[in-house]
């Protein structure tokens, strides 16, 4: 659980920090002598995550939202040490050569520099007591899926 909190706090700081509309206003600036500020001559996906595309953060922004991201996990109760462990999963996913997820880790910059943002700015963070990582209901969900999961492959 407290990974996808992780991935989800990342995603929620970005929106935060109004990343997407900085790079819109960016993208909008660039074609201000164009006729059209979206040009449809290219794929989706090279247009909005291809190197140069509209959804595409630059390393600075995905450092701010790295380290807010570990806030909002520790305001919101959680090991912010998550946000590490999440990282390593991506790191290993990294060296899996899959291609979708090198294309979305492609995005980004480097695993082990995100890491020393981020335990740079857990070293900043005053100690809590009673952290966690998961919660019982999640657990519970968890389980549910599980279940669900195993009586379905047993009808096959």
């Amino acid at each position: 659980e407290g990974q996808l909190a992780a991935a989800i706090s990342h995603e929620l700081a970005h929106q935060e920090l109004s990343h997407a509309l900085t790079m819109w206003r960016r993208k909008v600036n660039a074609s201000r002598n164009q006729k059209f500020v979206l040009s449809f001559d290219e794929e989706w996906d090279a247009l909005f995550l291809g190197k140069n595309g509209y959804l595409v953060y630059d390393e600075g922004m995905e450092k701010e939202a790295d380290l807010l991201a570990t806030v909002i996990l520790y305001k919101a109760k959680y090991d912010p040490r998550v946000m590490i462990s999440y990282l390593q999963i991506l790191k290993k996913l990294e060296q899996s050569n899959l291609s979708s997820v090198s294309s979305m880790l492609s995005l980004h910059p480097k695993s082990s520099d995100r890491e020393t943002w981020v335990r740079d700015q857990q070293l900043q963070l005053p100690p809590v007591k009673d952290l966690r990582l998961t919660t019982n209901s999640f657990s519970e969900i968890k389980a549910i899926l599980k279940n669900a999961e195993m009586k379905k492959e047993k009808k096959k």
